[in-house]
């Protein structure tokens, strides 16, 4: 009886380490490379895939610095990038692909970005890691020395001077979860949630002075939206509420973080195409911020109604 006992338990554990290590995928597996050169876009990507294929789990960036343009997320995968580790992005704008592309409120075309995830669910990402956009390297002199090297026509300089890549993108997408992670220096907005439903970011922290519109979080036309415990220092806005479409923005709580900016702390459009209702925002501290603490702009028409702070 006790040999019998014996052997189901190591049964049960070999099979528990199965399942366990049947959800985990290493990109390094797939053939990325931490060494902060090699462009490792295809073999993260692969990894997603396969991670996605077989009913999801985490990929796993565990250690040294993997440079990559656009990588999307898939439905059940949870990017986990370890405290050693940095997922960089790569200095040459002809890397980065946009996701359904649109106009901000100033007039310009965006939709790139590092990260992303499209009509996807049950997506996220975790860790105690760093991704960093570059930002600088996407100002319009260093992209024109960019182009030179890798050989690219100028003629193109302008266009991707302009949509430069957002950090994080997730679009029409839905049980979002962002944890722990830092982000940092971002080529313009840093986090953008748009038509996106059950969002939960907690934790994480932004740094993002490396160019022009480095929003810290864009809400935008999304809805049952948690964000608490964040540590934002942004050189725009840090949390923004948008509509760059007529859905509205709406069951919003934000809990608890710190938000610094040299431009607006807590903000109301401008891109108000869409309402904004039903948003409560508590125990935050602002501080060092310079073009106002909070800021509710109805731009493009959106009621506003049954918002606390």
């Amino acid at each position: 009886m006790q040999a019998a006992r014996c052997l189901a338990a190591s049964l049960i554990a070999i099979a528990s380490f199965s399942v366990t290590h049947a959800r985990s995928w290493n990109v390094e597996d797939f053939g990325s490379k931490g060494d902060s050169q090699t462009l490792n876009t295809a073999a993260i990507q692969e990894a997603i895939d396969t991670c996605s294929q077989a009913g999801g789990g985490e990929v796993l960036i565990s250690e040294g610095i993997h440079v990559s343009g656009t990588i999307l997320l898939k439905d059940g995968v949870t990017l986990v990038i370890h405290e050693h580790a940095t997922l960089l992005g790569s200095e040459n704008p002809a890397d980065y692909q946009s996701i359904d592309i649109f106009v901000d409120g100033s007039g310009q075309e965006r939709g790139k970005c590092l990260i992303g995830a499209l009509d996807a669910k049950d997506v996220g990402l975790a860790g105690s890691g760093t991704i960093d956009g570059r930002g600088a390297s996407f100002k319009r002199d260093k992209i024109a020395k960019t182009l030179e090297k890798a050989g690219i026509d100028r003629s193109q300089l302008g266009k991707l001077a302009a949509n430069r890549p957002f950090l994080l993108r997730f679009v029409r997408s839905r049980n979002i979860k962002i944890r722990d992670i830092s982000l940092r220096q971002p080529a313009a907005w840093t986090c953008h949630f748009f038509q996106c439903d059950k969002i939960i970011v907690d934790g994480i922290s932004i740094h993002g002075h490396a160019h022009e519109n480095n929003d810290g979080i864009d809400v935008d036309s999304s809805s049952r939206v948690r964000i608490r415990d964040c540590r934002i220092d942004t050189g725009d806005d840090a949390i923004c509420m948008k509509s760059t479409s007529p859905v509205p923005t709406h069951d919003v709580y934000i809990d608890n973080c710190t938000l610094k900016s040299d431009w607006g702390a807590l903000k109301f459009g401008t891109e108000s195409m869409g309402d904004y209702h039903d948003i409560t925002i508590q125990n935050c501290r602002i501080h060092d911020t310079k073009g106002g603490g909070i800021k509710i702009f109805s731009v493009d028409g959106a009621h506003v109604r049954d918002i606390t702070i």
